[in-house]
């Protein structure tokens, strides 16, 4: 049965829609506030269009990438200069945020992507994608951890010989034997967890009470011939210390938990 519509209900279903369609004007219809360059092979990926639509909700600022030949107010690169953002995580490789100069136009929102890629939810958004899959990218705290990542060339496997062979006097240097040592002493895992356990390890010879058992060649003060020691002494060379600090690199530093408050 056919049924004759009234032009009148037509009419208002005609100016409801085009009341609404103001506010259903779709995203790529409107003007970018920031135009990001990215090379090819970095915008394939699709991790610009991830997390512009998250800057988005977080800033109101809207991003696009660049189109060929258009001029852009930033860019990322996968070297300096520029601020480090995050990394591959299959190469290493490090891509770089370029702002505009200071004083350019849309210097403070180029500003506020950047800080938004260093915060909790734009690192949260790099280590997420791709949604579902493997993660591609680590984000900029993990960028700081590989560029300040010091390189040990000594051999650990040796390291941990030397380790075992004197450390264990007075120290727990691995899980093999849990009860070595002395009560009193830290772990190696647990002093691997201090944040300056590289100079700890580095000059812990010349530290008390090393100091009195450790002689490294060419780098020791003599010993006092007065006072001789009553346990068997600890010759190293460098090429020792360099071992040893290669293997205490490969340890898991140990959870000590929260800190101490007082109150």
């Amino acid at each position: 049965m056919h049924v004759k519509r009234s032009p009148l209900i037509s009419m208002a279903a005609f100016a409801m829609i085009a009341l609404f369609l103001p506010f259903t004007r779709p995203a790529w219809a409107e003007a970018p506030d920031l135009i990001l360059a990215a090379p090819p092979e970095l915008a394939e990926t699709g991790l610009p269009k991830h997390l512009f639509p998250r800057f988005r909700f977080k800033s109101r600022i809207r991003l696009a990438l660049a189109k060929p030949g258009e001029k852009a107010d930033m860019e990322i690169a996968p070297e300096p200069p520029g601020t480090p953002v995050f990394t591959e995580r299959a190469t290493g490789r490090i891509w770089y945020l370029r702002l505009p100069p200071e004083g350019s136009p849309g210097r403070d929102r180029a500003e506020a992507f950047l800080a938004w890629l260093q915060s909790k939810p734009g690192r949260a958004a790099i280590a997420s994608f791709p949604p579902g899959g493997d993660p591609l990218f680590a984000p900029a705290e993990a960028v700081a951890a590989i560029e300040k990542a010091p390189v040990f060339t000594g051999d650990p496997l040796r390291g941990h010989e030397i380790a075992r062979r004197h450390c264990m006097r007075c120290h727990v240097v691995d899980d093999e034997n849990p009860y070595a040592g002395i009560g009193s002493t830290p772990s190696f895992a647990a002093m691997r967890s201090f944040p300056d356990w590289q100079d700890t390890f580095a000059a812990f010879w010349a530290a008390n009470p090393h100091r009195a058992v450790v002689t490294v060649e060419d780098m020791s003060e003599e010993k006092d011939p007065d006072h001789p020691l009553h346990v068997a002494p600890v010759l190293l060379t460098q090429k020792d210390l360099d071992d040893l600090m290669a293997y205490v690199a490969t340890i898991k530093p140990k959870d000590l938990g929260k800190p101490i408050e007082f109150r």
